[in-house]
């Protein structure tokens, strides 16, 4: 077993750390903004709906100033003219347009301040009830999606010229969001999206001969792939799968805008073997794996444009810099007997980035639905057909090579709900 590392000063991968450098500054420039923004809100993307006009907060109506030597009895304090005078099927909203608790209408002949300012922040320096409600914001929000997506990777072309084991279907994975708010703008969320599986199995039954396309090389015996000529039935199978855990920190602001910055863990699996059968019965199989381990930092962020009270459209976008531990094996067998079995490991860095577009439409103050397109774009990574060559040698497979490009896209279905 080898082990290599690799950081290459390859042009990609100083591309790639000036758009970090970019991506961060932009990313800081907005958190910082977020900060001193007003208002704050909830984060973009998981906002209830807004099922109903704002109403704009009014000042709270002044106390009567107590004539010296007179006291000021309760009755002589004038109620707050908030729900005094609502109309049957009339409530009172805050300024975002939700409904608001009745926990924070004053009771009949109590001050003001002492009910209504404990359920409103007034903080930010300027003075002004702020829409920031302790009693009625969500606390926890949460989104499960279906996702539905394919895959195509660079690399060299398959061992059978008739066969394709790359030209895989698309396939469903599960990907289940939760969050929680710390503050009016703040919330930390973890996502988990997985397992994305894609196979294919090519099998193919002719009269002798079938040949595969590859050729003994570096001193291997001719006698070693014998059983991949003048076959009567070859069988190729791929595999691939693909999983991450990520958690982020999320800041939002102006309900049209919510950056985030996390660490993801992905987790991605190649495995490819052909099979070949003489028609006096001699077998051979040719086995490729590759495993990858990734751990890095993420940033990104989405744009909503509202639409409308119940709908809206946005993009979304995020860049991530991963150290990737990458083991790959390979192995010929030739009638049962093991011809050779080659193994290697080595650490690199790989590069993501993901783009995508959704449309929410509000159901209820609580839950909305999403649909989406997605494109995901992977950078030095290790694949199955980056890793095979024709000319097959005692040392076939090594060192593992981890400069392949991935990439993924498909359609998303979710509900999202905040409580």
């Amino acid at each position: 077993m080898r082990r290599s590392i690799s950081f290459n000063r390859v042009p990609w991968k100083q591309g790639l750390l000036s758009c970090a450098t970019w991506a961060a500054c932009c990313f800081f420039a907005t958190d910082l903004a977020a900060q001193y923004s007003y208002p704050p809100v909830s984060p973009a993307g998981h906002t209830r709906g807004q099922l109903q006009d704002p109403v704009p907060l009014t000042d709270p109506p002044a106390s009567p100033q107590p004539i010296p030597g007179q006291a000021l009895s309760p009755s002589t304090i004038p109620p707050p003219e908030i729900a005094n005078e609502l109309q049957p099927g009339e409530a009172v909203v805050d300024v975002n347009g939700y409904p608001q608790d009745a926990a924070v209408t004053p009771p009949s002949g109590f001050p003001y301040n002492t009910v209504y300012d404990q359920t409103r922040s007034t903080s930010y320096g300027n003075g002004q009830l702020v829409d920031c409600p302790t009693c009625d914001q969500p606390i926890f929000y949460t989104m499960g999606e279906i996702l539905y997506i394919n895959r195509r990777s660079r690399g060299n072309p398959t061992v059978l010229d008739i066969l394709e084991c790359d030209r895989t279907d698309y396939a469903p994975a599960a990907r289940v969001n939760f969050g929680y708010f710390l503050e009016c703008y703040d919330s930390i969320d973890v996502t988990f999206m997985g397992p994305l599986e894609h196979d294919v199995t090519n099998v193919l039954n002719a009269p002798p001969p079938l040949d595969a396309n590859i050729r003994p090389s570096g001193g291997l015996p001719a006698g070693s792939l014998s059983p991949f000529f003048d076959a009567e039935r070859q069988v190729e199978d791929f595999d691939s799968r693909l999983w991450s855990l990520e958690v982020n920190h999320r800041r939002s602001l102006w309900d049209v805008i919510s950056t985030y910055c996390g660490f993801r863990y992905i987790n991605m699996r190649e495995r490819y073997s052909l099979f070949s059968e003489q028609p006096d019965g001699d077998t051979g199989r040719l086995l490729m794996q590759t495993s990858a381990d990734m751990y890095g930092g993420q940033i990104g962020a989405d744009l909503i444009y509202p639409l409308g009270r119940h709908c809206s459209i946005g993009t979304k976008g995020r860049f991530g810099l991963f150290l990737t531990d990458t083991d790959v094996a390979n192995g010929l067998i030739n009638n049962g007997d093991v011809v050779f079995k080659n193994c290697d490991t080595a650490l690199d860095i790989a590069g993501l980035v993901e783009l995508g577009v959704f449309l929410n439409v509000a159901l209820t103050p609580c839950w909305s639905a999403r649909v989406g397109y997605e494109f995901w774009y992977y950078e030095g990574v290790a694949t199955i057909r980056d890793q095979f060559e024709r000319r097959i040698s005692p040392g076939f497979g090594v060192p593992a090579r981890t400069d392949d490009q991935l990439t993924y896209y498909g359609a998303t279905l979710g509900l999202i709900a905040t409580f």
